[in-house]
């Protein structure tokens, strides 16, 4: 090989290496816009399993019972990392009981005292994404729920009055605060988990708290307003 060949084939080799780092470079940069957040919508699909603390007039302390429940939450992404939210549940706990309850008819003795509650609540709220594919999630909220709470039964030495209590409404102001995890399968769908605590500012009613778990599919698009 002459001199002047080599050097051109020097020169081709330096061109196709040049050539080869800036097509990468371009595909990496494609597929981060292709993932950014920003202006991004998301519709999310919750299955909800956890554990909440039921307060109850005149009990001593509060029950704690299972709670499970599904959900739904719409984010709209106002930066790559920052998404306000609207989130959206209905929930069932198992029974609650309250040894050691005052007695309805007010005769004294003491009983145990049962009741079934069901919630739904609405809230809103903001979740920082950390991530791109792999996206660790905080988030903040506040909100209102309401609880249904069954007809109470009130049991004592082997006697049970079905009705001792009738059912009631219950309206709390509710705050939330949780850790997440989202994993991007493309770029229209995440799959992800998250833990949530949430206490309520009861008015007139008794308290709830709870630390629940959800698994969430969600659908991610731009939206064209």
């Amino acid at each position: 090989m002459s001199i002047a060949e080599g050097q051109r084939y020097h020169r081709g080799a330096h061109l196709r290496a040049t050539g080869a780092v800036v097509a990468v470079l371009a595909s990496l940069v494609a597929d981060r816009a292709a993932y950014a957040d920003a202006k991004e919508a998301s519709l999310h699909a919750h299955v909800i399993g956890g554990v909440a603390r039921l307060g109850e007039d005149d009990a001593a302390t509060p029950a704690t019972v299972a709670l499970v429940g599904v959900g739904a939450r719409f984010t709209y992404a106002f930066s790559h990392h920052l998404a306000w939210e609207a989130a959206m549940a209905v929930e069932t706990a198992t029974a609650a009981s309250y040894a050691d309850h005052p007695n309805p008819a007010g005769t004294g003795f003491r009983g145990t005292l049962s009741r079934t509650t069901r919630l739904a609540r609405l809230e809103l709220g903001a979740t920082a994404r950390l991530g791109v594919r792999y996206i660790p999630t905080i988030h903040l909220g506040v909100g209102v729920a309401t609880r249904f709470r069954g007809a109470a039964s009130f049991r004592f030495q082997g006697t049970t009055d079905d009705d001792a209590f009738p059912a009631e409404l219950a309206l709390d102001l509710v705050a939330v605060a949780g850790v997440g995890f989202d994993y991007r399968i493309s770029r229209r769908w995440i799959a992800g988990v998250s833990a949530e605590g949430r206490h309520a500012v009861p008015l007139g009613g008794p308290s709830f708290d709870s630390v629940e778990g959800f698994v969430h599919v969600a659908a991610y698009w731009y939206p064209r307003w």
